[in-house]
């Protein structure tokens, strides 16, 4: 039987909502463990992590700019 065993967290993954305390075994100090990745430090690869609940995601919304001639000619068909 393969046992899985989670890594300990990565130093960015610090103040994320997904982080648990392994309870101490025997005289070992307490580990800190992410609850859904067996390795985090993977997860911060590729740039930031897709499930880390203390970034926020910065929506970037592009305002769409109409052209003045044609809101005119919108405008015109709305009367």
């Amino acid at each position: 039987m393969i046992v899985n065993e989670f890594q300990p967290i990565d130093q960015r993954c610090t103040g994320c909502g997904n982080i648990i305390s392994q309870a101490p075994i025997l005289e070992v100090p307490p580990v800190n463990i992410c609850r859904i990745y067996l390795y985090p430090e993977a997860k911060w690869s590729a740039g930031n992590c897709i499930l880390a609940t203390h970034l926020k995601k910065a929506a970037a919304e592009a305002k769409k700019e109409l052209d003045p001639i044609k809101a005119s000619k919108r405008s015109m068909k709305a009367k």
